[in-house]
């Protein structure tokens, strides 16, 4: 089936504003919104740029909106999409407004705020000891 993808394009240290591409391509049953975005990068236009990484739906790295819908790339089938939206999409980054390229958004916020938090577990125990520390 064809599909007609506007695609957000934008790099922070060369443009002024944003533009989008228009993409048609043929989508296979089994694809997800990420073998799209692959599809672009590698098909289309290699310097086309995105997060990925778990490809599980776990980490989150690939969240992009779809037609408006934020969605995990790697988890959303593009079946579902079709059904939802047409054969028409816009994809998005999560936030235009925080875009550096492409679908990448800058994540500084988050990341302070993390630190912040401290989710990790703190030892507490001498940086540098003499021997192994180990609990029974």
């Amino acid at each position: 089936m064809k599909v007609t993808f506007k695609v957000f394009r934008f790099n922070a240290e060369t443009d002024y504003l944003p533009h989008y591409d228009t993409i048609e391509m043929e989508i296979s049953p089994e694809m997800v919104v990420l073998d799209v975005l692959n599809k672009i990068k590698w098909e289309h236009d290699g310097s086309f740029t995105y997060r990925r990484s778990c490809r599980h739906g776990i980490c989150g790295s690939c969240a992009v909106k779809v037609n408006g819908r934020s969605t995990l790339a790697c988890k959303e089938r593009m079946m579902d999409m079709i059904e939802l939206f047409g054969t028409e999409m816009t994809i998005d980054p999560v936030s235009k407004k925080r875009a550096v390229k492409d679908m990448v958004v800058d994540k500084k916020d988050f990341w302070d705020k993390y630190e912040k938090v401290i989710p990790w577990l703190v030892a507490e125990i001498d940086e540098h000891p003499k021997m192994e520390h180990i609990i029974p």
